[in-house]
């Protein structure tokens, strides 16, 4: 194959110049032994072409002869046409050995050559004759059916994809007669079509795997076809053959990578029109738009089910039984996520277990791209480099350009931003493309919002920071979600509603826009982009990560106007307060209220006050709280601010439930739940209902305290807001310690105190005093062992585990 590379590129061109398709040992996917691999190709080839020089080849262990006479001897059935090239001063000696016996028994003939020009000539000739000739058997004499055995050989456990399996045969036994499975490169797209045809091949009378990765040209796809299924007819028009052949026969065809010959998709479509018992699985990475056509996207591995069983059946395959402990399992669970559960990522990781612990794997696993493969295997599934180039290479400018600039997104993306990133030409368009083409997907059905999986992002980002384009897409980046966190602040003081869940959606991408402005200097866009989230930060307990940002903005004080500096040691107050450290809470919100009240803003004084109320409570005492509160409450009343007047309806409510004055409080608390309510926010809603069960524990009121507290998991559960939600925990604990479940209560309080962990939130004043009065009859029907086994239990539960369902339908 080294020596005369020249010459046999010559020969294919050759070959394809009469429409016939060449068959060469190293092309296709090899996942088999040499020797299985050229007698397979021999099997379905109607000529044998040899070209020889001075190499004789190699002798496999065990063997007699090389593979270059093997595939001689077993040729005797078909025409052969054998070129040897002169002068061939260091020819081997077993070679000239064999040319010495084909001479002697002139059975056969051989021509010599040259240059390769000259070898193409001699082929393109003698192939002529022979199809002139028509040495196949009589018009019609195609052979009998083939058997179910032209399907690729596992040399590896098939692990996994039982659903995608079950609903891939339901579709074929139901009628579907072309099913494309698409999905990125090294999705396991090929894997899943053989599997497939295994189980449903007893259905049909053929079944034939067409490999087209080595395919040149879409006028060879048909040919190719012919080829796999043995036909003996040369010459003619390839539809009429297959079709002749085919009619009156059920046939299953596997067409494998067809997405580089899909020019060649109207004369499949025609095939399927004029042969009624074909039925075809193609494997694509685009979907083949065509009539009658079912696509099946295959998704990634479930990750606990299918990739880490996977990882662990092939780091076990090198030799080396590699065993997996319950400590390694979290570990490998990690790895298969950061590879997006990809087979072939995983493949080619796994192996990697005979030199590193699956630590040591994990923490080497920023050069994903670099992950090399077995060398025998396609050079496009070598590297998933090389995999998601296969797909890079067929797309079109436009689509090239647009798909390194949405590298930039590390979260899924709408139209809208796609479009503010996006460079010259029709970006919808070029969407649909990547979309076709498996490059995207869509995060959810009837959702415009679409993601990369993480390692074609990183190829993508890649090309585009070789590119002069990765400034201007950066810039274009950070201006969208700028402009987007103005308008996600003015839809939090009017609406809470979806906002919340848009920036849920976008936190990925606001993330990364932060960093950027922050290593960028850029200190008034980043204030900007705070105050559209620090609420969302808020609902969503990601209390740290807000602080972090305020300060690096407050260390760019000097760029911020003063209304951006006001609001920053606003929600740096307001941090400092949920995380207990109130001496910092006061100095900032104090120089925010200065500043706000200097530049004569009424609505984020009021604001501050609010939230200094809070801060007040614990240092100024609850009077002086209330008093704050309802200063700002005739602010925001006479402003029409919807957002502040259930903000501090809110935090009036909660100082009167911590201090346990509940005595007149209910108009209080229904008023404050209608107003969270007609505003839509689900965190001032769960505070609001918070506060009623505690009302109703003081008043002895144990099945309504129970109904809000059910109510409030199910909210919960349904929009993920986390701050707060350990004191709802705290109080179901007490309703089942009332119910003397006292084991299901301590857990309850174990959880809890995980949440004010994690999220830095720990209790204060009133709310030990509250807590501890809950532990007390705990404690005492437990014995102090058995509280600290369920507490540890319950630190150990997620806070899922208290609102699925059934558990809330249970406690009723």
């Amino acid at each position: 194959m080294q020596e005369l590379a020249p010459e046999r590129a010559a020969a294919c061109t050759g070959i394809e110049a009469l429409h016939l398709t060449p068959v060469l040992f190293e092309l296709g996917a090899r996942p088999h032994a040499p020797r299985d691999l050229y007698r397979a190709y021999l099997d379905q080839s109607h000529v044998f072409v040899g070209i020889y020089w001075q190499s004789y080849g190699w002798v496999g262990p065990g063997a007699a002869i090389s593979g270059i006479e093997d595939e001689y001897m077993r040729s005797s059935e078909k025409p052969r046409l054998l070129y040897v090239k002169e002068p061939a001063p260091q020819r081997e000696g077993r070679l000239k050995e064999f040319l010495d016996g084909l001479r002697a028994e002139a059975t056969v003939s051989y021509k010599h050559f040259e240059t390769a020009d000259e070898l193409a000539a001699l082929l393109r000739n003698d192939l002529a004759v022979l199809l002139a000739e028509r040495f196949a058997a009589a018009a019609g004499g195609n052979g009998g059916p083939i058997a179910s055995g032209t399907l690729p050989t596992r040399l590896t456990s098939f692990v996994g994809r039982a659903e995608e399996l079950e609903q891939i045969e339901e579709l074929l036994t139901g009628g579907s007669r072309l099913l494309t499975l698409t999905g990125p490169g090294g999705i396991g797209k090929t894997r899943l079509a053989i599997e497939a045809a295994q189980r449903v091949g007893p259905n049909y009378d053929l079944v034939a795997f067409v490999p087209l990765a080595s395919v040149a040209s879409t006028k060879l796809v048909l040919p190719a076809i012919s080829g796999t299924l043995a036909l003996r007819e040369i010459g003619g028009d390839p539809l009429e053959g297959l079709v002749a052949y085919l009619r009156g026969r059920t046939t299953l065809l596997v067409l494998d990578n067809f997405e580089h010959v899909i020019e060649a998709v109207p004369e499949i479509a025609a095939l399927l029109d004029r042969a009624p018992g074909v039925t075809a699985i193609v494997t694509s990475r685009e979907v083949l738009r065509v009539r009658g056509e079912i696509e099946f996207r295959v998704p990634p591995l479930s990750a606990a089910d299918e990739a880490i069983p996977l990882f662990a059946a092939r780091a076990s395959t090198t030799g080396d039984v590699v065993e997996l402990d319950r400590e390694d399992l979290p570990v490998v669970a990690e790895i298969c996520r950061r590879l997006d559960c990809m087979p072939l990522a995983i493949e080619l990781a796994a192996p990697r277990l005979r030199l590193l612990s699956a630590t040591q794997l994990l923490e080497r696993l920023n050069e994903r791209l670099a992950l090399a493969g077995p060398r025998d295997a396609p050079a496009r599934q070598q590297t998933l480099e090389g995999a998601i180039a296969w797909s890079y290479e067929l797309l079109e400018p436009a689509q090239r350009e647009l798909f390194e600039r949405l590298g930039v997104f590390p979260g899924s993306f709408t139209i809208d931003a796609a479009e503010a990133i996006g460079g010259d030409g029709d970006v919808v368009e070029a969407l649909g493309a990547l979309l076709d083409k498996s490059l995207l997907y869509r995060v959810s059905a009837g959702q415009g919002r679409f993601a990369m999986l993480s390692l074609i992002r990183e190829f993508a980002y890649g090309r585009l920071s070789r590119s002069v384009a990765l400034e201007t897409t950066l810039e274009r980046f950070t201006d969208f979600y700028v402009a987007s966190a103005v308008q996600w602040e003015k839809a939090m003081r009017t609406t809470a509603g979806d906002w919340v869940v848009t920036v849920d959606e976008e936190a990925d991408n606001v993330r990364a826009v932060v960093s950027l402005l922050i290593d960028h200097g850029r200190g008034p866009e980043l204030a900007t982009l705070i105050r559209g989230v620090w609420v969302w930060l808020w609902l969503r307990g990601r209390l740290d990560e807000g602080r972090e940002w305020v300060r690096r903005a407050l260390l760019q004080r000097d760029q911020l106007k003063t209304d951006d500096l006001a609001w920053m040691l606003l929600v740096g107050g307001c941090v400092a307060y949920f995380q207990a450290d109130f001496e910092v809470a006061a100095a900032e919100l104090g120089e925010a209220q200065t500043l706000f009240e200097g530049t004569g803003d009424a609505l984020g004084a009021a604001t501050t006050l609010t939230i200094a109320s809070m801060v007040n409570a614990v240092t100024l005492g609850r009077e002086r709280a209330l008093a704050d509160l309802a200063r700002a409450l005739a602010v925001f009343e006479e402003e029409s601010d919807p957002w502040g007047i259930a903000v501090t309806l809110s935090g009036t409510a909660r100082i009167r439930s911590i201090f346990g004055e509940f005595e007149g409080a209910e108009a209080l608390f229904d008023r404050t739940l209608l107003a969270a309510e007609e505003l839509g926010d689900p965190f001032l809603v769960l505070l609001a209902l918070d506060n009623h069960v505690y009302l109703r524990l003081s008043n002895g009121e144990m099945d309504a305290a129970r109904g809000l507290v059910d109510r409030s998991l199910e909210l919960v559960r349904a929009t993920g807001v986390r701050y707060g939600v350990d004191d709802l925990l705290d109080a179901y604990a007490l309703l089942e310690a009332e119910a003397g479940d006292y084991t299901r209560a301590a857990e309850l309080l174990g959880t809890a105190e995980a949440l004010r962990t994690a999220m830095r939130t720990p209790l204060w004043g009133p709310l030990i005093d509250r807590r501890a009065k809950t532990v007390e009859p705990v404690q005492e029907a437990l014995g102090p062992a058995a509280l600290e086994e369920a507490l540890a239990r319950g630190r150990e539960l997620p806070l899922e585990h208290w609102c699925e369902p059934t558990l809330v339908a249970e406690s009723v």
